[in-house]
């Protein structure tokens, strides 16, 4: 065995650094290089930035709170002047249709 190694050692230490060879390509494709985690983790942390000021801007729950009774308040306000709307275009029909009949 001893003189088989002695014998064949350079053979042996040809396969086994295009082993390693083989094995760190292999490597450098599977997994990720340190400069593209770090501008994927630049990227991330802006995208995270604007939604923070996206959020920051957002209505909080009392703002809420007072728009929706403000548009119920306009819904009424609107459904009590309807009618109102309702007699003054009747009113405007008539005017128009007394108006053409007049020059007819």
């Amino acid at each position: 065995m001893v003189a088989w190694f002695l014998e064949y050692w350079k053979l042996l230490a040809l396969i086994i650094n295009g082993a390693f060879i083989l094995v760190v390509w292999a490597m450098s494709k599977t997994f990720a290089k340190k400069d593209a985690v770090n501008e994927s983790i630049v990227s991330l942390d802006k995208r995270i930035d604007l939604l923070d000021v996206a959020v920051e801007n957002l209505p909080d729950k009392d703002l809420t709170h007072k728009l929706e009774l403000r548009i119920e308040q306009l819904s009424g306000d609107i459904k009590r002047i309807e009618p109102g709307l309702i007699s003054v275009k009747n009113l405007s029909d008539m005017l128009l249709e007394n108006e053409l009949k007049g020059k007819g």
